[in-house]
């Protein structure tokens, strides 16, 4: 039995040394391609275009509906969307929904704790606009989408 055990604390000696052998060669090769696919999240500041695709935070949740929306179901001009949202998970405390239209206008749609329930907008949403979640206390955007207009068939 003991040369069992010997045998197989040496047979794992060799298999994660040579792991660890592999992962240093490796490593500088992985970090830079993680470093490349994790982006800092984008800082808001009003007033300054949003460059950030669409993404949303761990543990965040925002929610367009329906995006694409139909633009022949609204001929003289913006669409009414669904806009929900929810950032307790990620631990965030305040947010602030903003939308930013295609030429980079910014207006602030609400404020709330971090959880909105299915909200309707106006009929003021177009093709192209930004709806930008931000976390008040460090102003960082926590979630970006896109609306869609789909077109008439």
């Amino acid at each position: 039995m003991m040369k069992v055990a010997a045998g197989l604390l040496v047979g794992l000696t060799v298999i994660v040394a040579g792991c660890s052998d592999r992962s240093q060669t490796e490593s500088p090769k992985t970090e830079a391609s993680t470093k490349a696919l994790v982006a800092q999240p984008e800082r808001f500041e009003q007033g300054h275009v949003v460059t950030a695709k669409d993404f949303a935070g761990d543990g965040v949740t925002l929610k367009i509906h329906p995006n694409p929306f139909r633009s022949c179901d609204f001929p003289k001009g913006g669409a009414v969307v669904t806009i929900e949202y929810d950032a307790r998970p990620a631990g965030i405390k305040h947010t602030q929904a903003w939308f930013e239209q295609a030429n980079g206008k910014q207006v602030l749609w609400g404020q709330a704790p971090a959880y909105m329930p299915p909200n309707q907008t106006g009929n003021w949403v177009h093709e192209g606009m930004k709806l930008l979640l931000v976390d008040v206390d460090t102003r960082q955007l926590i979630a970006v989408r896109t609306v869609h207009a789909a077109a008439c068939q």
